[in-house]
Formats: structure tokens, C-alpha cells, sequence
């Protein structure tokens, strides 16, 4: 009991720190990708929102959401506004329910619900090439597809372990099985044999784990010792008896 629950502990810290480890990993790999969208907009817009292509610049933004997992682009763009009614021009692109692209302008409520539940976001300010703010634009990233993923992980991770556990726990049984509890059965048996002086008839054999050759090696220099130690004083005895014999005579 012990052994399968020393090993079922081993394997348990071992899924967890892999768990942890690869979302760390996963969700590092999403923040770099963020970041590279960001300055591939950054480096993009300015230009786009100074020539006033809104059309140009939707196509940028609908090819970065080909991204898994970014869920919306968001851009305010002030030179649009300014030329429409003074009002900040947005517009953008966000995933439904069923992962569909929409337009942000078409469901301003789903947006707002999509940008205040980003899992990760990054922002950042444009500006025109004489270096005033001309918009911002912000990307919104999702953990569905992370959850997913270390979803099937812990799945695959709980099998491994399960397969693993089950490996080892027979392999420790089995070696501690012959190499430990036989051997000190076969020591209980050749014990159990014992003559009329209560001592084993035959010394224990010396093989088995190293403990176990030092068990049988000192079992056997104690019988030996408490073999010479009966003889000698059999030996006393006799010589006592000859002795008193010999005085009645």
C-alpha cells in the first residue's frame, strides 16, 4: 500500500509541474504572438488611417483575426471621425458565439462584452508622421482554445501517469518480491528447521539484496557462535562430571 501510494504521489507532482509548465509555455507563446500583431498594426495603421483607407485597413485587421486566438480588433480612428461628425470613427472586427467574424460597428454590445472579458489585451496609441495621435487600436485575445488544449493535456497527462504508475508499482512489487520478501521467507524456512538443540540444521544461504546477505551473514555467525559457545560449555560439563566421578572413586 505504501509503495502504490509513494508512487501515485511521484506521478501526481510530476503531471502537476508538467501542467503548469506548459501553461506557462502556451500562454507565453499567446502574448508573443499579440505582440507581434501589435507591431505589425502599429507599424501598418498610421498610414492607412492618415490616407483615410478604412477599407484597407479593415482587410489588415480581418487577416490578423485569422489568428486562433484572437477574439477582436478594435480601432478608433480620429482622423475618420473628425471628417464625419467630430464623433471618434470605430471599427474593427470581433468573433461570435458560433466564431463568426462581425464587424464592430454591426453589434456594439457584443463588442463591448468581447473587450471587457479579454483574456489578454494589448493596446497601443497611433500617430501620424509629423507625431500627433491620429487613433488607437486595441487586440483581444481568447484562453478558449488554451483551456482546450491543457484541457486534452491533463486527460493525456492522468493516462501517462496512470500507464506509468502501473509500470512502476509492478516492477517495485516484483523487486521487492524476489529480491527481499523471498529471500527472508527462504531465512524464516531454513530457522523453522531446527534439530534438538532448538538451532537451524543448515546455515542460511547467502544470496538475495545486500541487506539481505548481511542478515543471513550475521544470522549465521551468531549460530556459529552460540554453537562453539554450547559446545565449549558441553565440553565443561563432561570434563565437571568426570571430575566429580572421579573423587567418589
Amino acid at each position: 500500500m505504501i509503495v502504490v501510494l509513494s508512487v501515485l504521489l511521484v506521478m501526481g507532482v510530476k503531471s502537476y509541474l508538467s501542467y503548469k509548465d506548459t501553461e506557462s509555455r502556451i500562454i507565453e507563446n499567446l502574448k508573443v504572438e499579440s505582440e507581434i500583431s501589435l507591431v505589425s498594426l502599429q507599424n501598418n495603421l498610421g498610414n492607412l488611417i492618415e490616407s483615410y483607407a478604412v477599407n484597407e485597413y479593415e482587410k489588415l485587421i480581418a487577416n490578423e483575426m485569422v489568428k486562433k486566438n484572437v477574439i477582436g480588433i478594435l480601432v478608433e480612428d480620429f482622423n475618420m471621425g473628425s471628417l464625419l461628425n467630430g464623433a471618434i470613427y470605430k471599427t474593427g472586427s470581433i468573433r461570435d458565439s458560433q466564431w463568426q467574424l462581425t464587424n464592430v460597428g454591426d453589434n456594439q454590445q457584443l463588442a463591448e462584452k468581447v473587450f471587457s472579458n479579454c483574456f489578454h489585451k494589448d493596446k497601443s496609441e497611433i500617430y501620424s508622421k509629423q507625431g500627433v495621435q491620429i487613433g488607437t487600436f486595441a487586440i483581444c485575445n481568447t484562453d478558449q482554445f488554451i483551456q482546450e488544449e491543457l484541457d486534452s493535456l491533463v486527460i493525456n497527462s492522468l493516462l501517462e501517469a496512470l500507464l506509468l504508475s502501473i509500470i512502476m508499482i509492478a516492477l517495485l512489487v516484483f523487486t521487492i518480491r524476489y529480491f527481499l520478501l523471498i529471500p527472508i521467507a527462504n531465512i524464516v524456512d531454513n530457522i523453522s528447521g531446527s534439530g534438538k538443540d532448538g538451532l537451524p540444521l543448515k546455515k542460511l544461504p547467502i544470496k538475495g539484496a545486500i541487506e539481505v546477505v548481511s542478515l543471513s551473514s550475521g544470522i549465521n555467525r551468531m549460530l556459529d557462535t552460540i554453537r562453539s559457545s554450547r559446545d565449549e560449555l558441553n565440553s565443561e560439563k563432561k570434563r565437571f562430571e568426570l571430575a566429580i566421578h572421579g573423587t567418589k572413586f
